[in-house]
Formats: C-alpha cells, structure tokens, sequence
C-alpha cells in the first residue's frame, strides 16, 4: 500500500525568509506503508506549518484515549472558540457527543469540537501529550503548539513539521488504530444532529 501525502510546503522563515505563495517549493513523498521505506522524495524534509494536518495527531490521541476508556463515544463535548476562529458551519451548535466530534474531526476538520476535547484535560496537557507522543514516534522536526492547525502568530512561527515526520505519524495511526481509519478513511460527509445538511469533507480526492 502507498499512501502519497503531498503538500504545497511553505519553507520556515530560516530557509526561506520571503516566500511567496508563487514561489512556494511543493513537497512529496511516497512510501511503502507496510515498511516504512520511502520510495519517492521532493523537499520532503522542508520544515513547514501543518495547518490542518496537525489533526492528525490530535486524533491519535483521542484514539488512544476511547481504546482506555478516558472519553466514552457517548460523552458530550463542548464547542469553544478559541483563538478567534468561529466555524460557521457549526455556529448553532453548542455541544456534541464524542462519536460526532471525532467524525467531524476526522471528515470535516472540525475545530471546536476539537478544542472542546482538549480542553477536557486541559489544553496545554492535551498539546505536551502531543509533542511527547511526536517525540516517541521519531518526529524529530515537530513541534505543536494548538491541537488543530489554526493559524495564529505564534504557531506559524513554532508549529512545524516534515512531510517525513508526517509519515511516520500517518503509518502509526494506520497500523496502530486500522478499524478507526477504516470508519472514516473516504467519507464523503457527516452528519452532525442538530444540523440541518451533513458536512462535507474537506478532502477533495
């Protein structure tokens, strides 16, 4: 099996001071997933900002914690704004429980909800979990400063990552939680209660 994450990788501000958007350098990597072996490489050690892809982690986490029994799929889970982003997808609601919080995570990109979780055992535990599970795995060039991505001066600056530290955190959570991927790996949307039409993905393949 090979899975092929791609990204148009803006370079960090050592590398490349002014980059813009145009000069952008894209990065690609393709690897065996039973292995490990990386068969095809560009630029795939580029330090960028994972934006969205930090989820990735995020929800090795939250796996993690249903497999202990630390969230239960049934437990309701607040909706926070935090850092000043407002989803307006989402803007009626206050609440979900964990089962649609992690599929909207998983499918949708969902921030809220996933601010929601973290905060269940405070954010700034939720985010050292990260890095020490990003340190456990080999993710050498990685650092997480928020559990979603968002954009804010400070994670642009220190939120960084590889598109070789993503594989090894993409193969984990494939090998490591496989009836997971396979209940959300090609959804084309979710339902959510309380909306009134179901959430796209945000992965346009």
């Amino acid at each position: 099996l090979l899975v092929i994450p791609v990204a148009e990788a803006g370079y960090s501000k050592d590398s490349c001071p002014k980059s813009k958007p145009q000069n952008r350098v894209r990065g690609d990597l393709v690897f065996d997933m039973d292995t490990g072996k990386v068969l095809i490489e560009k630029n795939a050690k580029a330090s960028f900002h994972p934006a969205s892809l930090t989820k990735l982690m995020s929800l090795d986490l939250i796996f993690d914690d249903l497999q202990s029994r630390r969230l239960r799929p049934d437990d309701m889970v607040p909706l926070l704004k935090t850092g000043g982003q407002r989803d307006g997808r989402t803007i009626s609601l206050q609440k979900m429980t964990v089962r649609e919080a992690v599929a909207g995570i998983a499918t949708a990109s969902l921030n809220n909800v996933l601010d929601g979780i973290a905060a269940k055992s405070g954010t700034p535990a939720f985010v050292a979990r990260m890095n020490e599970t990003a340190k456990r795995l080999g993710m050498k060039k990685t650092f997480f400063v928020n559990p979603t991505g968002w954009p804010t001066p400070q994670s642009m600056q220190m939120q960084r990552t590889t598109l070789h530290d993503l594989a090894t955190l993409v193969r984990h959570v494939w090998l490591g939680y496989p009836k997971e991927v396979a209940q959300y790996a090609g959804k084309k949307d979710v339902t959510i209660t309380g909306l009134k039409e179901p959430l796209n993905s945000t992965n346009n393949l």
